[in-house]
C-alpha cells in the first residue's frame, strides 16, 4: 500500500528510517514519515527528462526536500538512480548535482551534510557492494555505495534531560490493552510509568515497551517503540497529533503561537489573515496567519522591518499563527522535533519554521 509509512531499522548507527511514496497525493503521509526520521534519502532519476520533471516548480523532488528539512532532518543522501540509462555519464551526474545543491542549501541544508551517490537500483550497481561495478562508472567514481553512505550518517542528538515526550503515529486494540506505535522524542520511558495523552488529558499506564520486536524495561529519546497501555478509559481519544508525556510536566497545548518562518516559492505573499494548513509533527489543522511581527535578515537574524504588510518569497519572518483546535507544541530550543512546523496552501508547502513563542506553562517556573 503506497500511502502507508513503513518504518525499519537500517543499521545499528542509524536507528530508524521511514519510507513513503513520492506521489503528491501522499504528501501528508510523507510528512508523518519525515517526522519520525533522523536522516533522509532522496532518490532522483537520471533518466532523460525524469529528473527535470521532479525538479520543476511543482515537482515532488522540491516538495519532499523542503518537507524533510522543515521537519528537522539535517543529513541528506541524494541517490542518483538509473544512471545506467545515461551510460554512466559523469556529465549527467554532475548536472543533477549542480542543479540540486544550490536549492538544497537555500532551503536550509548545509553542504557538509549532503552527499550524492550514483547507482542503478534495477541492476544492483553501486547499491551494496563495489564488486562487479560497471567500468563506465568505475572510470570516474571512487566514492561509497549507497549502503556505505547510509552507514556513514552521523548519530542524531537526543534530548534525554527533559520530561518524557512520545509522539504517537499508530494505535490499535489487542484484547483489553491498547497498543500505540510512536517515537520517544525526549526523556526516558519506563515500564509501569503513568503517562498523560495530550491534548485529551487521558491518563494511562505503560504496561509494556517493545523495541525492535523485543520487550524492554526502559527506553530513551530517539527510539521507535510500541507501547502497551492499560487503564485507559476511552482509547478513541488517541488521535493523530497525540503526544504521550509526563503527567506532572506535560507538553504545551496551544491554539496560538509565534513562529520564525522561512518562506519558499510563494505564488502570493503572506499577509495578516492568510489561511493555511498547519503541519506540526503528526497533526494537521486549518490555521490563520494572525499577525506579521517582523522581517529578519536571513544571515544575521536581526530585525530589518517591524510590522510588515506582507512576507514575500524566500523571506525570513516572525509571525503569529492561530488555529481553531488545540495542538501539542514545544519551543524549538527545548525539543526540536516538537518545535517545527510546515505551512501548506493548495497542495504546496509554502513555508517552514521553528516555534519561538508559546503561552507560559507551570514547567517554565
Amino acid at each position: 500500500d503506497t500511502c502507508r509509512i513503513a518504518t525499519d531499522t537500517v543499521t545499528p548507527r542509524c536507528r530508524s528510517s521511514s519510507f513513503s511514496s513520492g506521489h503528491k497525493d501522499f504528501v501528508p503521509e510523507m510528512i508523518s514519515g519525515a517526522a519520525q526520521a533522523d536522516v533522509a534519502i532522496l532518490v532522483v532519476s537520471a533518466g532523460t527528462g525524469e529528473f527535470e520533471a521532479g525538479f520543476d516548480r511543482d515537482g515532488q523532488t522540491r516538495e519532499h526536500a523542503v518537507l524533510v528539512r522543515s521537519l528537522g532532518v539535517r543529513q541528506l543522501l541524494v541517490v542518483v538512480n538509473k544512471l545506467d540509462l545515461a551510460q554512466w555519464s559523469r556529465f549527467r551526474f554532475d548536472e543533477i548535482r549542480q542543479k540540486l545543491l544550490p536549492f538544497l542549501k537555500k532551503i536550509g541544508f548545509k553542504e557538509r551534510d549532503i552527499r550524492f551517490v550514483p547507482c542503478s537500483g534495477l541492476a544492483g550497481q553501486n547499491v551494496v557492494a563495489k564488486d562487479g561495478i560497471d567500468e563506465g562508472l568505475r572510470a570516474w567514481y571512487q566514492g561509497p555505495t549507497v549502503a556505505e553512505a547510509i552507514r556513514d550518517f552521523q548519530d542524531a542528538d537526543r534530548v534525554l534531560d527533559f520530561p518524557v515526550r512520545v509522539g504517537m503515529f499508530d494505535m490499535y486494540k489487542s484484547g483489553s490493552s491498547v497498543m500505540v506505535g510512536g517515537r520517544i522524542e525526549a526523556g526516558t520511558l519506563r515500564r509501569g510509568y503513568k503517562i498523560i495523552a495530550m491534548p485529551s488529558a487521558a491518563v494511562a499506564t505503560v504496561k509494556g515497551i517493545t523495541l525492535r520486536g523485543a520487550p524492554v524495561q526502559v527506553c530513551g529519546a530517539g527510539a521507535q517503540v510500541e507501547l502497551q497501555l492499560g487503564d485507559l478509559d476511552d482509547p478513541s481519544v488517541l488521535t493523530p497529533g497525540t503526544v504521550l508525556c509526563d503527567p506532572e510536566k506535560p507538553v504545551r497545548v496551544v491554539m496560538r503561537f509565534r513562529v520564525q518562518l522561512l518562506t519558499f516559492d510563494l505564488r502570493v505573499p503572506l499577509v495578516s489573515g492568510s489561511d493555511i494548513t498547519l503541519y506540526t509533527y503528526t497533526a494537521s489543522e486549518p490555521a490563520t496567519v494572525s499577525k506579521l511581527r517582523a522581517l529578519l535578515d536571513p544571515a544575521t537574524g536581526e530585525v530589518v522591518q517591524r510590522k510588515p504588510r506582507c512576507v514575500g518569497k524566500y523571506s525570513t519572518a516572525i509571525v503569529d499563527v492561530t488555529i481553531s483546535r488545540p495542538v501539542c507544541l514545544e519551543l524549538y530550543r527545548q525539543v526540536r522535533s516538537l518545535g517545527r512546523v510546515a505551512l501548506r496552501d493548495r497542495g504546496t508547502t509554502i513555508a517552514a519554521g521553528t516555534v519561538v513563542g508559546v503561552p507560559r506553562s507551570p514547567f517554565d517556573e
